[in-house]
């Protein structure tokens, strides 16, 4: 069996799956704010995280995790069900985030469902508000993670020999 830090470290194991944050750039701005992604699996959660190793090869941020939720759901219903009302979870999370003053990235290269990703430009206060929230509401073992170092240990790393690429997120209203 492969090592991983969320499974092997954090103890993320739930076979039912999870909602999750991660933030996969390395930094945070000015205001304390940077793009995360908010997502779902009805698997293992160190299976889906593995995935994003394709395109982010050091690695995601781990931000917040809601394993097991298992309000108004039996997990021993078959995979689409859960996956049903994990998205369910998912949305209301994201539309807690927006009422708190998160901005949902548009897509404008891979249109679907107008354009509305799962990038969210926000704050970890706000994520953390909102996913304590979907879980009082969706039950399951909620876990936080603190990010009050990051840009210090950023700092460091930037130190170190690196490369630094930038990717623009335009952040303007859809019409």
């Amino acid at each position: 069996m492969k090592y991983t830090v969320i499974g092997d470290e954090l103890n993320h194991t739930h076979k039912y799956g999870s909602i999750y944050c991660i933030m996969a750039y390395d930094y945070l701005d000015a205001k304390k704010k940077s793009v995360f992604k908010i997502g779902m699996t009805t698997s293992k959660l160190p299976k889906r995280v593995e995935q994003y190793h394709t395109y982010f090869p050091n690695g995601i941020t781990l931000v917040a995790v809601i394993e097991n939720p298992t309000n108004k759901l039996f997990m021993k219903t078959k995979a689409p069900i859960r996956k049903i009302h994990y998205e369910e979870i998912e949305d209301f999370i994201m539309d807690e985030i927006i009422k708190m003053g998160g901005f949902r990235i548009n897509a404008t290269t891979r249109v679907r469902k107008d354009g509305d990703t799962e990038w969210v430009y926000t704050d970890l206060n706000t994520i953390h508000k909102a996913f304590s929230k979907a879980h009082k509401q969706y039950g399951g073992d909620f876990t936080p993670y603190n990010l009050n170092d990051f840009n210090k240990e950023m700092e460091t790393a930037k130190k170190k020999k690196h490369f630094m690429g930038q990717y623009i997120f335009p952040l303007q209203k859809k019409k």
